[in-house]
């Protein structure tokens, strides 16, 4: 009865509730936070994101949403339904800016005793820097219309945060900093991950704005923080991404005054060298920061750094202060690298690192791997992919006993881990969460939070979204969910036993013969928020007798029912405490053949609310004459990665069979010490799938998880079990697996949404039906998406991928690459090296990436970025954009009335058929003219300069002889106007007056003959011989 998981399904209004997105593809929920008490009432407020809502008919302008506490809520909550007085609605201003991507509560930072918010958009293009992102805070007030769009923020109801630079991404991160300055106003700040100071590409910024009472104007550039009014946070290695999260840390360091944590994924680790993630700790200071801080400099006394343990595990992915999770009085830490991998393969289990603050210092550095239980611990991901730790965050108190929770995405489910103040391992293993130390929250989930206290009750609660949510059928509109916390029943024995933890039974009784009454009136059952009880058990934990034993309760008097199975006695039945508390002191054991161990009863009570969790101990002695243990030698088994394997414990497996010196029957009791997971599947710590019944039969499935072996090379697993005689006597023996290698993997995926990810071999991954996310690992790997949106990820290895049908995302990644994306609007991204990129059909985005590319539109209106490379860039058959950005590209627009644009470097642009646009950027540019003239269309160069040229096609403008490079003065005529065009005997004359240039057949012989005006100069340039070259 301890629940030790929480479906969505059963929120009903008093546990918690549901609130669903309005309009198709919003993917609300996709960023949730508390908002603190943003209208004054006394109660604490939440805000949601929808990055890809249409406010205004703005295409994925995007929406937040406020949601207002409230003493009572429904079942439900539509967003659509927010009319002012139970929230409003916040809309984004231009079309993919993206707004709602991140929302967090902002502290008061205008000093007015009312919480303010703030939301990014890390797209978002202020004075015209594409993606510098743009970050809004939006003041708390004692009232609200029903909607408030960003546009209107003018410095009195709130205001505009400006990114930088280009593609800096600030706002892909935003949340509250606390009091960092120690003027008793709150404080924020903002990441830009993508950010490149002092020129280091991607290394990443971040950006501590201070609050201040004085007033704000309506806009702040992220540019103009001078140490006065905040300061800048640079990252020190290229694609460090520091800011990719950041948070506050709390108090960290117990000096009064807040502390800053920020995520630093890609960060290098100075003395491995490896790219092991960092996260930064920078200590609050009342007298004042530097305009900017050199994340180098933190020595201990301003600051520390916490280095990840392996290469390319993501450490610092997500970070957030973790409230005080061990109760001794100083804020904590939580730090997620979800990348980790376990068992020396690649699986991607992920782990999150907690590290306690403290008051007597910290050194400069400290390792992650050197957490130990005293200065924090490690929670270790749960399974195959489930990329544990992806998001962290400080849950607030939601199980009222006053100490603060964590809650971490796992498996796109969210695990809540409690507090205690009794202290921790040096891990924990969230599979291990029972109710007791933590639970499991729903599935799909994209985003976590604390929600603060949004009923009111005392007790803080949580909210989760899962933006891919189809709530009425409207596809990925999008549902978020708020969990209300709850303080569980306590049961209490300190009227029986001599416990010095109030909280635990630790109490013996003797069994003589007679029927036993375990505990008596020194039991009391209390529960904080809630008189009502729903049910309870009392189970012998370790039932070694069968049906001679049995547990019996007296429920006259009250409307409970007892029954009895198996060893657990059920109450049922809605009735107050004090009614619970009297049948659970009657309850009473009995044992008809008293033999084996000392029998363990425990009590679970359950009031019906979230995480209902009370247990306690009672443990009763049995004495009696029993026989000798039974013996169970160490067993050895083998299997290939893809095979399976059957056998049965209990016979001779290497070093003998399984025997009783009293010739007892044995059964298999326990695996890996837990009775439950006897008679069904289990998975492994290595993630294999292992089922072992009581009568020791077994199979053994690798479950793809040692794909990544070479042909013989080999790995090990293990297990345990324990096997009991009659008498109740046991031993546990280990069974070690060996498992054969075989190759490189090949693995399909199913009708559902799948993740299927390679070895470090070449693989084969084809992903089939619906939305699917695939991974090639390090070898040469093949990749096919299928049917459904899909993303695909090269990995190290020169792979190829194929989108196929559907809007898929392909990113090549180290090697040379080959991308397809096929039907449907694809996203293509080269990565590192030379890679070929075809769009083929559908409206496709390409991005070469960082060396020389090639990209290949094909079918449909694709836009093309050629990266830093020098690129070949080739638009296709409609109107497409072609960006060579960096290097010396080629650009050739072909069919399609294109817009070329070279950017830096020597570029050769190629309009191609059709009317084209052309700017060659900064640089020597050639512009190409060699398509069938009836073909070409009047091609529009907007930047033509001294050191650019024109480049015509011999054959097709019948110039000079073959070998010619330079026009002759008589092929050429500048002239003052058409009619002195049409008159001319040159072939090409130039209209100087207004830029037209015009291919003369004619002669001299008014009119332009079969030839006409192929190019317009927008600027007039004064054109000469000189700047026309001739090719064959």
């Amino acid at each position: 009865m301890s629940q030790s998981s929480l479906d969505f399904s059963s929120l009903t209004g008093s546990n918690g509730f549901v609130i669903s997105g309005i309009d198709e593809s919003d993917y609300s929920g996709h960023s949730v936070s508390g908002a603190g008490d943003v209208n004054g009432d006394g109660i604490d407020d939440l805000i949601i994101g929808a990055p890809l809502a249409d406010p205004n008919g703005n295409e994925s302008a995007g929406e937040s949403y406020v949601v207002f506490g409230d003493s009572g809520f429904d079942s439900s909550l539509n967003l659509a339904s927010l009319d002012g007085s139970n929230g409003f609605v916040i809309s984004g201003i231009d079309e993919n800016d993206f707004s709602g991507d991140l929302v967090s509560g902002a502290g008061d930072v205008n000093g007015d005793g009312i919480d303010d918010l703030i939301i990014g958009a890390s797209f978002a293009d202020p004075n015209g820097s594409e993606s510098a992102g743009e970050s809004y805070v939006v003041f708390g007030s004692s009232g609200f219309d029903s909607s408030l769009d960003l546009a209107s923020l003018d410095g009195s109801n709130g205001f505009v945060i400006s990114g930088i630079a280009t593609f800096d991404r600030s706002g892909r991160s935003v949340s509250s900093a606390g009091d960092v300055n120690g003027d008793g106003i709150d404080d924020l700040i903002i990441g830009a991950f993508r950010a490149d100071p002092e020129g280091i590409d991607n290394a990443g910024q971040s950006y501590v704005v201070f609050g201040h009472s004085s007033g704000f104007s309506s806009s702040i550039s992220l540019s103009s923080l001078d140490g006065s009014n905040g300061f800048i946070l640079d990252g020190l290695n290229p694609s460090a991404q520091v800011g990719h999260s950041v948070s506050s840390a709390g108090d960290i360091n117990g000096d009064g005054i807040d502390d800053l944590i920020i995520g630093a994924p890609g960060a290098i680790n100075p003395e491995s060298q490896e790219i092991n993630g960092q996260s930064y700790v920078i200590f609050g200071d009342s007298s004042g920061f530097d305009s900017t801080i050199d994340l180098s400099s933190l020595d201990g006394s301003n600051g520390f750094t916490l280095n990840g343990i392996d290469s390319n595990t993501n450490s610092g992915y997500s970070v957030s202060s973790a409230g005080d999770i061990n109760g001794d009085g100083i804020d904590d830490l939580v730090i997620g690298a979800p990348f980790v991998n376990v068992n020396g393969r690649i699986n991607y289990y992920g782990e999150s690192y907690v590290v306690f603050g403290n008051s007597s210092g910290f050194d400069s550095s400290i390792d992650l791997a050197t957490l130990n239980g005293s200065n924090g611990f490690t929670l270790n991901g749960t399974r195959f992919e489930s990329f544990s730790g992806s998001l962290v965050s400080s849950a607030g108190d939601v199980n009222g006993d006053g100490i603060d929770d964590l809650i971490i995405r796992d498996y796109g489910q969210g695990y809540v881990v409690f507090g205690n103040s009794s202290g921790f391992d040096s891990s924990l293993d969230l599979r291990r969460l029972d109710g007791d130390n933590g639970f499991v929250i729903g599935r799909a989930i994209g985003s976590v939070s604390s929600a603060g206290d949004i009923n009111g009750d005392g007790i803080d609660d949580l909210i989760l979204g899962t933006s891919g949510a189809d709530p009425d059928g409207i596809d990925n509109a999008g549902e978020s969910y708020v969990v209300f916390g709850n303080a569980s029943p306590e049961l209490d024995l300190s009227g029986v036993d001599n416990s010095t933890s109030p909280t635990s039974i630790d109490y013996e009784a003797i069994f003589i013969g007679d029927p036993l009454v375990i505990v008596g009136t020194g039991l009391s059952l209390t529960d904080a928020n809630s008189d009502r009880i729903v049910g309870a058990t009392v189970t012998i934990t370790n039932l070694t007798n069968g049906l001679a034993e049995s547990l019996s309760a007296i429920t006259t008097g009250t409307n409970i029912t007892a029954t009895y199975d198996s060893g657990t006695l059920t109450l049922s039945g809605t009735d107050t405490a004090a009614n619970y508390q009297q049948v659970l002191q009657t309850v009473t054991y009995q044992n008809l053949t008293p033999t084996g161990a000392t029998r363990t009863v425990e009590f679970v009570v359950d009031d019906g609310e979230t995480h209902s969790n009370s247990s306690a101990i009672a443990t009763t002695t049995v004495t009696f004459e029993v026989g000798d243990a039974p013996v169970a030698p160490n067993d050895r088994i083998t299997v290939n990665e893809t095979g399976r394997v059957n056998g049965n414990v209990l016979a001779d497996n290497g070093d003998g069979a399984d025997s009783d010196p009293n010739g007892d029957l044995l059964t298999v009791s326990a695996v890996n010490g837990r009775d439950a997971d006897i008679n069904t599947q289990i998975t492994l710590l290595s993630g294999a799938l292992l089922t072992l019944n009581s009568d020791g039969t077994f199979q053994y499935d690798p479950n793809n998880q040692f794909a990544s072996l070479a042909a013989r090379e080999n790995a090990t697993d293990q297990f345990t079990y324990t096997v009991t005689d009659g008498d109740g006597e046991t031993d546990t023996a280990t069974v070690d697996v060996e498992i054969k290698g075989l190759a490189g993997a090949y693995r399909i995926g199913t009708a559902g949404q799948d993740q299927l990810v390679g070895s470090a071999f070449g693989d084969t991954l084809e992903g089939l039906a619906a939305d699917d996310v695939l991974i090639g690992g390090r070898g040469r790997d093949s990749l096919a998406g299928g049917r459904g949106n899909d993303s695909l990820s090269g990995g190290s290895g020169s792979d190829t991928l194929k989108g196929h049908a559907g809007n898929d995302t392909l990113r090549g990644g180290d090697g040379i690459d080959w991308l397809q994306g096929g039907r449907g609007h694809d996203s293509l991204v080269g990565g590192l090296n030379n890679d070929t990129l075809e769009g083929q059909t559908g409206n496709d985005t390409l991005l070469g990436g960082s060396n020389s590319d090639v990209l290949i539109g094909g079918a449909g209106i694709d836009v093309l970025y050629g990266g830093l490379g020098s690129d070949v860039l080739r638009g296709g058959q409609n109107r497409d954009t072609l960006n060579g950005q960096a290097g010396n590209d080629t650009l050739e627009g072909q069919a399609g009335s294109d817009i070329l644009l070279g950017g830096g470097g020597n570029d050769i642009l190629v309009g191609g058929a059709n009317n084209d646009t052309l700017t060659g950027g900064s640089g020597a540019d050639t512009f190409q003219f060699d398509a069938n003239f009836n073909r070409l269309g009047i091609d529009t160069i907007t930047d033509f300069s001294s050191n650019d040229v024109l480049q015509l096609s011999q054959s097709i403008f019948g110039l000079s002889g073959a070998g010619v490079t330079e026009i002759s003065m008589q092929e050429f005529a500048s002239v003052g106007s058409l009619t002195a065009a049409e008159n001319s005997s040159a072939l090409i004359t130039y209209n100087r007056n207004d830029g037209s240039l015009y291919f003369n057949t004619n002669g001299s012989t008014s009119g332009l003959g079969s030839g006409g005006q192929f190019a317009q100069l927008d600027n007039a340039f004064g054109l000469t011989a000189s700047h026309i070259e001739l090719v064959s």
